[in-house]
């Protein structure tokens, strides 16, 4: 609590809010997140129960079961804040699954009926919901870091040239027309001061915690009513996760309304072909995703190409019996590596296609003697 809550109290800000998400891999089921705030920091009871809740990941179901009922006690109700937010199978498939996380995030952090002046997210990526205009939410790809470093390091050459009087009269009467139009325009809309990423903050950070437990718990209830409308799958005994059952049970039963078709394992038991990627080095999964968000707009085909790579990992505390390949979109490393599809490697270059024209162009008969101008033959 010190190194965080405390610290950034220290700072100034009067509440610390953290937020985390759960159902990112699986292959069924919305996305869940839920955001946590004391408002009591001295308070000695929510510290010491701060202090015995653990990354869901670490607990088991009946730990976690205990761990929400005494972190929404109604005992501790003005001392402590918090709320959940869901994002469907319907807005993970419209956009991709790290975007509908992070939306998640943000609604839940908004639920909260005490606005936090700085939050903490588990991960490398902020919701962009809670962000100011023009501020990054994503770190991208070490490449792109590495780019946006050495552009800041460039010298600006408009210090050396001074702009005339007209121009500069010119320049500021439409930035100052701009704003008025923008401030006509937008509605005021709620941000916190601060927003940071935290990698491993669910180990790392109690508020962060306590809200990867209630998300983690909030789903399994929700996944739970899916078994009864679905029993066939399994939905109660791996959330949505691709274990071996839940794999043979897409492949006699087909997906249910409730699965993700934006995700491999569920387009191939749709008879789809599973989308790749086209990087050219073996890059991190994760990063990958954010490296097509940011060359593409949301909802593009483009942007949904790199969203639709199949999505399992150990994660949320659950054991599959058998993993898919590759980690989950949005996955920030802690996922495995994979190497470049092989759809890439065979995909037509502007060179192959040229050789392929010039090919046909050669095989085509060339109808002698049809041309009135052309010499008779023999």
């Amino acid at each position: 609590w010190d190194a965080w809550e405390g610290r950034l109290q220290a700072e100034g800000f009067s509440a610390v809010a953290g937020t985390d998400e759960a159902g990112r891999g699986p292959l069924a089921g919305p996305v869940v997140a839920a955001a946590f705030v004391s408002l009591a920091p001295e308070d000695k009871e929510v510290l010491d129960l701060l202090s015995t809740v653990a990354d869901s990941k670490q607990l088991t179901p009946v730990q976690r079961e205990e761990a929400y009922e005494k972190l929404t006690d109604v005992r501790l109700k003005g001392r402590v804040e918090w709320a959940v937010a869901v994002s469907s199978v319907e807005e993970i498939d419209d956009t991709d699954i790290l975007r509908a996380s992070l939306a998640a995030m943000a609604r839940a952090v908004r639920s909260l009926a005490t606005k936090p002046d700085c939050v903490l997210v588990d991960g490398c990526n902020r919701p962009p919901e809670l962000l100011a205009p023009g501020e990054t939410w994503t770190r991208g790809t070490k490449e792109e870091r590495r780019r946006a470093e050495e552009v800041k390091q460039m010298p600006k050459l408009s210090r050396w040239f001074a702009k005339s009087p007209t121009l500069q009269a010119v320049a500021n009467t439409d930035s100052v027309t701009m704003v008025s139009q923008e401030k006509t325009i937008e509605e005021p809309v709620w941000r916190p001061r601060s927003v940071e990423a935290v990698i491993g903050g669910d180990a790392l950070v109690p508020s962060i915690s306590a809200a990867s437990v209630l998300a983690k718990v909030h789903r399994d209830r929700l996944m739970q009513g899916l078994h009864e409308k679905y029993p066939v799958y399994g939905f109660a005994t791996h959330q949505g996760y691709g274990t071996a059952e839940h794999l043979e049970a897409l492949k006699v039963h087909g997906p249910c309304p409730e699965h993700r078709r934006s995700f491999g394992p569920v387009r191939e038991a749709l008879g789809l072909d599973a989308k790749a990627t086209s990087q050219a080095d073996t890059v991190d999964v994760g990063q990958r995703t954010l490296s097509g968000i940011l060359v593409g707009s949301p909802g593009t085909p483009q942007t949904r190409e790199a969203s639709t790579v199949a999505a399992v990992m150990v994660e949320d505390g659950v054991e599959p019996q058998a993993v898919v390949p590759p980690t989950p979109l949005g996955a920030c490393g802690r996922g495995k590596k994979t190497s470049p599809a092989s759809a890439a490697e065979e995909a037509q270059t502007p060179a192959k296609r040229m050789r392929q024209a010039e090919n046909t162009e050669n095989l085509r008969p060339t109808n002698v003697g049809t041309d009135p101008a052309a010499p008779k033959q023999g």
